[in-house]
């Protein structure tokens, strides 16, 4: 079925700030769980437009945040350059990267963890001008809007108000916030052979430290293993409720 979204995209090819001599095609499609993106041949090199997802604000995705955050770290070589963002959001292109993605094996690999610790150590020293994250205010804003989800049984609510105590505990036990990307799961790990390349930003903020290393290191301990759990379990709750409202199901 033809993407209306994706052709309008290619269409305006000719605004992107790129020496492209002849219009984009499409030569296959990336997996993703927020948005949908595809790779493009251009003749000389490839690139990939990445069509945003709709209602993102639902998922707690602030754009102007993201491509801050984003320009940011491409500029240390973590990411790949942000090549254009288009005036309405609805779509982004940067660079392909000729690499492998990460699978959860390599999350298993000493060697592999030893590579990626030094590039979340890295992006940590990153200081973009943003808010450090309010933990409580993003869960709550996913809470909020699950209230009639079938999936919050009378169980999960009872877990969630007995957590509320732990987590504004958490949030004001006075940890000092770096940039944390909240999504650092193998298929955002692009290697290529000599180096690792993070994608998709679009949860980024100013968080807790030990965040991203406790999500590829489960034997990590630390008081934020329960607020990570509690993200990852209402987020596809929400993730799920948000795609059925944009595709009509």
């Amino acid at each position: 079925m033809e993407n209306p979204r994706l052709k309008q995209a290619l269409a305006s090819w000719e605004d992107w700030p790129l020496d492209l001599s002849v219009p984009p095609s499409v030569v296959s499609q990336l997996n993703g769980f927020t948005n949908q993106s595809v790779v493009l041949d251009t003749g000389n090199h490839r690139l990939v437009l990445r069509l945003n997802r709709t209602n993102a604000d639902l998922l707690g995705i602030h754009r102007d945040q993201e491509y801050l955050i984003w320009q940011s770290v491409a500029t240390k070589g973590i990411a790949p350059e942000l090549l254009y963002v288009d005036k309405h959001q609805d779509y982004v292109v940067y660079p392909f990267i000729e690499g492998r993605i990460w699978s959860s094996a390599d999350l298993l690999n000493p060697g592999q963890l030893r590579r990626l610790e030094e590039i979340i150590s890295a992006y940590q020293t990153v200081r973009p001008e943003i808010p450090a994250r309010n933990y409580i205010d993003y869960l709550e804003h996913y809470w909020q809007q699950l209230a009639s989800h079938p999936g919050i049984t009378p169980g999960i609510s009872d877990q969630w108000h007995q957590f509320l105590p732990e987590l504004r505990a958490f949030q004001e036990s006075g940890w000092v916030p770096v940039l944390s990307h909240h999504d650092l799961i193998p298929e955002n790990i692009i290697d290529d052979g000599k180096r690792l390349y993070i994608v998709d930003w679009e949860y980024a903020a100013m968080g807790h430290p030990d965040l991203d290393v406790c999500c590829i290191n489960e034997t990590t301990q630390s008081p934020v293993r329960s607020v990570i759990n509690w993200i990852n379990r209402l987020w596809w709750l929400l993730a799920d409720t948000s795609q059925r409202f944009n595709t009509g199901k």
